[in-house]
């Protein structure tokens, strides 16, 4: 389990706990704006999306590294981190990193702390 922290800022896996963090982070239309394709619309989908989450964390070859970003201080939720492994080569394997934030805590530098 991925656990890190910041002068500022508490980076992790998802828990199961996390479920309402997670069903509001990504069915909030201005923090998904840009991000249609894996915005979710409802609490279903949000269900089965966070079940695969959770499914992945524990898999071998783990392939989404999703991390829940959260304020030290508060433990607020400030957003998600993380990175999507596209291939694995020779050289290690290739990824694709992403975030999404809330628009309250856009301008904080809390993204660049946490890449």
């Amino acid at each position: 389990m991925i656990h890190l922290e910041t002068d500022r800022l508490i980076l992790r896996d998802y828990v199961t706990g996390d479920f309402d963090d997670y069903y509001r982070l990504k069915t909030d239309d201005k923090t998904m704006y840009y991000m249609n394709d894996i915005k979710l619309d409802s609490i279903e989908a949000a269900k089965e999306d966070f079940a695969n989450v959770l499914e992945d964390m524990a898999s071998a070859d783990r392939r989404f590294y999703l991390l829940h970003m959260e304020l030290k201080e508060t433990h607020e939720q400030v957003g998600s981190i993380g990175y999507t492994v596209t291939d694995n080569t020779p050289a290690g394997k290739l990824v694709h990193m992403g975030y999404f934030t809330y628009p309250e805590f856009w301008g904080n530098g809390y993204t660049s702390w946490a890449g």
